[in-house]
C-alpha cells in the first residue's frame, strides 16, 4: 500500500474536507465531493471516476472490499481517528468503513452519448437536493443515457443528492448548464446531425 497520511485532529486538511459536506462554493472551488456508502463508491471506481482520496479508520479491521480499493484505486490513503470520520460519513452511530473524495468531471454536453435510441432527462433549476437525485436514480433504472441540470438549481455534488441518487450519478453522465437555452441549441444540433429523438424525426 502507498504511503499513509494520519488525521488524528481537526486540522486543515480535515476541515477543508468537512467543508465539502456543506459549502457549494468549496466543492466547486476544489473540484472534488465526498462520497459515502459502499454501492456509491464502488461504482464511482467501477465507472472510472477519479479518486483523491480514500478515508479509513484508523485501527479498525477492513473488509475485503475496502481492501481492495485501497490496494488498487490511484489516490491518498488518509487513516483518520474514529469521531473524525464519522463527522465525514454523516453517521448517527459510529463510522462509515471508507469515504471517498472524487474529483468533479467537466460538464461539457460531450459526456452524453447520442444515438439513435437516445433517451435523456433535463430538469430545468429544481430546488430540492433530494429530488435531483431520486430522478437520476430513476433514469439510471429506465436506461437514460443522460441527465441534464439547467439553471440555478440544487447542487448534483450534495450529500443529499448523491445519497438519493445511491450511486446512480456515477453510473450515468448528468451534466449542469447555465440554463435551458443551452440545452435547446444542443438539442437542435444534435437533430441536424441526423439523430432521431424519441417522439420526434430526423431531418429529411
Amino acid at each position: 500500500m502507498a504511503s499513509v497520511l494520519r488525521v488524528s485532529s481537526r486540522n486543515a486538511r480535515f476541515q477543508q474536507w468537512e467543508a465539502l459536506l456543506s459549502n457549494r462554493a468549496k466543492r466547486q472551488r476544489t473540484g472534488e465531493f465526498l462520497v459515502q456508502g459502499v454501492r456509491p463508491i464502488t461504482l464511482a471506481a467501477r465507472y472510472g471516476w477519479r479518486f483523491r482520496a480514500l478515508i479509513y479508520e484508523a485501527e479498525r479491521p477492513l473488509s475485503q472490499w475496502a481492501q481492495a480499493l485501497l490496494r488498487d484505486t490511484p489516490a491518498l490513503r488518509v487513516s483518520m481517528a474514529p469521531a473524525l470520520l464519522a463527522e465525514l460519513g454523516e453517521k448517527e452511530e459510529g463510522s462509515p468503513e471508507l469515504v471517498a473524495v472524487v474529483e468533479m468531471p467537466g460538464d461539457g454536453f460531450d459526456r452524453i452519448k447520442v444515438g439513435h435510441d437516445f433517451l435523456g432527462v433535463a430538469f430545468d433549476r429544481p430546488a430540492s437536493p433530494g429530488n435531483v437525485g431520486s430522478i437520476i436514480r430513476s433514469a439510471d433504472a429506465l436506461g437514460a443515457h443522460g441527465v441534464i441540470v439547467a439553471g440555478h438549481a440544487a447542487d448534483i455534488y450534495d450529500p443529499r443528492c448523491l445519497r438519493a441518487s445511491t450511486g446512480s450519478l456515477f453510473a450515468l453522465p448528468v451534466i449542469r448548464t447555465p440554463g435551458p437555452r443551452e440545452v435547446t441549441a444542443w438539442v437542435a444540433a444534435q437533430r441536424a446531425r441526423g439523430c432521431c429523438w424519441p417522439g420526434t424525426r430526423a431531418p429529411g
